[in-house]
């Protein structure tokens, strides 16, 4: 198992759920979850938006997804906005879920925690790039999820995926195989 954790590495795993199906199959993505390294008192945690942003320890964030993570870090040149973004992400500790994958930094998901995290962190410039957002290839489930409300297809937004494909990062550590 991977121990050598920094501030700022971001840590994947799968939420094992219908919506965690219908993310893997809107977005192509290995990961449905992710959230963002951050020590405190010696201790390490992840910074993760689940229900609402909240610190949890990497025993539990281990637990409950079955050890089953990849770890994304950025490349060196990037690494003071990758610290600076781990304590970044603090500032929204408290902040409720996006359930609806909205454009905003007052409610937020695993993914957008992570995008303004690290925007912040960047001078307010985009560190990682927001894309369309495609619901199409699971539209049954996404049109049962958002009932009544308007399915943001296209709309500016991030996943996992997006973030583990980065150019800017680089997986030192993933599961499904060795590194």
């Amino acid at each position: 198992m991977f121990q050598d954790y920094k501030p700022g590495d971001i840590i994947f795993s799968n939420m094992d759920c219908d919506e965690g199906n219908a993310i893997q199959t809107s977005t192509q993505s290995p990961y449905t979850h992710v959230g963002i390294a951050h020590f405190k008192d010696q201790k390490m945690f992840i910074i993760e938006a689940w229900g609402l942003v909240k610190l949890t320890s990497i025993e539990e964030w281990l637990q409950n997804c079955q050890k089953r993570i990849a770890v994304g870090r950025v490349l060196e040149k990037y690494n003071p906005i990758a610290h600076e973004a781990s304590y970044r992400a603090l500032g929204f500790l408290g902040r409720p879920y996006n359930h609806y994958y909205e454009e905003t930094s007052e409610k937020l998901y695993c993914a957008s925690l992570i995008y303004y995290a690290f925007r912040l962190a960047n001078e307010d410039q985009d560190f990682f790039t927001l894309k369309p957002m495609n619901f199409k290839d699971a539209w049954e489930h996404w049109k049962k999820y958002f009932g009544n409300r308007h399915i943001p297809q296209g709309k500016p937004g991030i996943n996992p995926g997006y973030i583990y494909n980065s150019p800017k990062i680089r997986i030192v550590y993933d599961y499904r195989h060795k590194i």
